[in-house]
């Protein structure tokens, strides 16, 4: 990866803005900072103001792990479109009450037999609609409630997708869509000619795998395990990025 801010990566940046673009943001860790308790997490000012500009005059998107109800009450401003649950919900899914049956019965099972040993190990089962988020941020033993989690999950019927994050474990459907599956059917719906795409967790990396190479994409936080092309070194430097994206639209 390379630091989208050095002077050799901004002609990478200002190219990636020719012709018609489709601007894809993750939120939890890209536009908001990771806090201690998921639901206490909100939009900085800053970032919602450049974001208000930038969706006045380009697509803007989010895609999130997060359910479409409850991102859209922390974002502050109207995008063209919220993808959540990591793929599975929006966009006119018409999987999306399946999937919301398969959870719910998942969740059942996972509360009737595990959650006092969930409870007294510190971690929070979220219920998202279309996938579930098992956080264990405030476990006192981290390695050992990840464990858990996963011994948990592997018992589940029909097996579910599983993947982890920053101290989270998502479990989704097989079948339903990802991240990537759902930047590239609106990149082709919409007909634009390229995307900016920034995440910053395991879940944003398919989008970084599958991503053409003509876009540009982008990881908050330089790690050598990403297929990102481009990183920012901290999440304090998105409200930076998107200025910089609005005045070279403007020149442009």
């Amino acid at each position: 990866m390379k630091y989208i801010f050095s002077p050799d990566n901004q002609a990478a940046l200002q190219q990636a803005l020719t012709g018609k673009v489709l601007f894809a943001f993750d939120y939890d860790g890209t536009l908001a900072p990771i806090t201690a308790h998921y639901a206490d997490t909100s939009t900085p000012s800053v970032v919602i103001q450049s974001l208000k500009e930038l969706a006045a005059t380009q697509k803007v998107v989010i895609i999130t792990g997060r359910s479409v109800a409850d991102v859209s009450s922390r974002l502050g401003f109207t995008p063209y479109a919220i993808v959540g649950n990591h793929g599975a919900e929006g966009l006119g899914n018409a999987n999306a009450g399946k999937y919301a049956a398969l959870v719910a019965a998942w969740r059942t099972t996972i509360e009737t037999s595990h959650a006092d040993d969930f409870r007294a190990a510190g971690i929070v089962l979220e219920d998202k609609g279309c996938s579930l988020s098992l956080h264990y941020r405030q476990a006192h033993d981290l390695a050992a409630a990840r464990q858990l989690i996963l011994q948990a999950c592997a018992a589940l019927s029909p097996p579910a997708r599983i993947f982890g994050g920053k101290c989270i474990v998502n479990i989704t459907p097989h079948d339903a869509p990802d991240k990537a599956d759902a930047l590239l059917t609106l990149a082709r719906t919409e007909g634009v000619d390229t995307a900016v795409f920034v995440g910053d967790d395991q879940n944003d990396e398919v989008v970084f795998e599958r991503a053409p190479t003509h876009w540009l994409t982008v990881r908050v936080g330089e790690t050598p395990r990403s297929a990102a092309r481009y990183y920012l070194e901290r999440q304090a430097e998105m409200a930076t990025f998107i200025e910089t994206i609005l005045l070279l639209l403007a020149q442009r």
